[in-house]
């Protein structure tokens, strides 16, 4: 049996009733979470331009573009895609090296209210994306030299969510997956990094053509077979309906801070180093950051847009040492010309390591894990002291429970949606199951 066979018979065979509880609570917080960056981001300069563009070019629809209104279920979901992504503080994968509930979220979404689906039917599909992401990602990074960012296995994982909510038979199920697998767009990532720009990881362009991909299979449009069926690839797909990857305690990584995931390690180590010393911002003389090669990548300059914030160490690892912490208001152009972030800025030195990019690349090989992220922050005081972190590495089950997600989405989505809103689309959230309509959750998400 190939790969593709295992992962079709297991999104057929998946129904409420076969989740374990923990996958059950672990989709609901994932449906927040993106949820709360989608509504955050839709603020944002990129949000803004793709959310004109989307209701300018498809009209009126039956699907919700976050805060904005209504359009087509492609629309929605190309705008949503880059608007739960926009700030960079939506969830990550253990083995994707990339967020897919910013893709897999909008795409199902988007489906469910032209579908009119239950709370169930969303859930069960959201784990069959979830689970299907895991495992083509990790099958992708193997198989291409080139770093391809969430966009490309995204789009399977997208049409896998997409055909288990519309209910598809197993021969279009297969040539939906097919089809998002050939057209999967190619993003590769390592540009991104370098030059910093909206395009980021392609998420919209992921849950769009992960729709467009089953709206065409539905109709009798055929693929041309997959790309995750390598020997090694298939051990990945042995274990479909016995272990969800989602609910292990790192299998999600939910952020609590807006940046690109490789810089939370040092902005953690950082932290608890002046917070174990009793130093403050204002003792530091310099920072030293040694990281892996790609960390390295980073920006390293004072940022001029949102997403080269994003996509660096030391802009905010300076807003972390001079606030304490970072929010999205400390990553916003507002705040590009404060000067007491941009002095600390200057004292912070962001070093390749040889020793810990070796440590990253074996702890990617023995687990097939990518969350491990490993840095080593120095600080040395003005009055002589020297604060070592030692190797940290990331802590992704930090802010793994639907308490801690609903306090992060009350926060974010505060200055767009009022409080009687953000109050019922939480209480929704956590019974979703219940939910007997998804129209009557969607209204929740247009400001009115």
């Amino acid at each position: 049996m190939t790969s593709t066979d295992r992962l079709a018979d297991f999104v057929l065979d998946l129904t409420w009733d076969s989740l374990p509880d923990p996958v059950r609570e672990r989709a609901k917080t994932c449906l927040l979470d993106a949820l709360g960056a989608t509504i955050a981001g839709s603020d944002s300069r990129s949000g803004k331009i793709v959310s004109n563009f989307v209701m300018e070019t498809w009209g009126k629809g039956d699907a919700t573009v976050v805060t904005r209104g209504r359009t087509t279920p492609v629309g929605a979901a190309l705008a949503n895609g880059y608007m739960a992504n926009a700030l960079d503080i939506d969830d990550g994968g253990k083995y994707t090296r990339g967020h897919p509930g910013a893709q897999i979220i909008p795409a199902v979404l988007a489906l469910a209210e032209a579908d009119n689906s239950t709370g169930k039917e969303v859930l069960v599909a959201l784990v069959a994306g979830y689970e299907t992401a895991h495992r083509v990602g990790r099958c992708w990074h193997e198989r291409f030299e080139d770093y391809r960012s969430c966009g490309s296995w995204g789009s399977v994982a997208c049409a896998a969510a997409g055909a288990k909510l519309l209910g598809l038979s197993r021969g279009k199920l297969v040539n939906a997956l097919g089809v998002s697998d050939y057209n999967s767009p190619y993003l590769p990532m390592m540009r991104a990094i370098e030059e910093p720009s909206m395009v980021k990881h392609g998420t919209g362009w992921g849950a769009m053509t992960g729709i467009v991909s089953v709206q065409l299979a539905s109709k009798g449009f055929t693929g041309s077979g997959t790309s995750f069926e390598s020997e090694s690839c298939s051990a990945w797909f042995d274990d479909l309906g016995d272990h969800f990857v989602m609910a292990e305690d790192d299998g999600v990584e939910f952020k609590e801070i807006p940046s690109c995931s490789w810089s939370h390690p040092p902005i953690k180590a950082a932290l608890r180093l002046l917070e174990s010393s009793g130093a403050s911002g204002d003792e530091i003389d310099n920072v030293e950051v040694r990281g892996f090669s790609e960390m390295a990548a980073l920006c390293q300059e004072v940022p001029s847009s949102e997403e080269e914030a994003q996509f660096n160490v030391r802009w905010p690892l300076a807003v972390a040492l001079t606030d304490g912490r970072v929010t999205v208001d400390g990553m916003s152009r507002n705040r590009f010309d404060d000067q007491e972030t941009r002095k600390m800025a200057e004292k912070i030195e962001v070093v390749e390591s040889e020793k810990l990019d070796r440590l990253n690349k074996s702890l990617s090989r023995e687990g097939g894990e990518t969350s491990a992220w490993p840095a080593r922050v120095i600080i040395e005081t003005i009055d002589g002291r020297r604060l070592d972190s030692g190797v940290v590495t990331s802590s992704p089950a930090e802010m793994a429970s639907m308490e801690r997600i609903a306090e992060k989405f009350d926060r974010i989505v505060d200055p767009f949606l009022p409080e009687e809103h953000r109050r019922e689309i939480i209480g929704m959230a956590k019974e979703f199951e219940s939910v007997t309509s998804v129209d009557d959750f969607t209204d929740y998400l247009i400001e009115r």
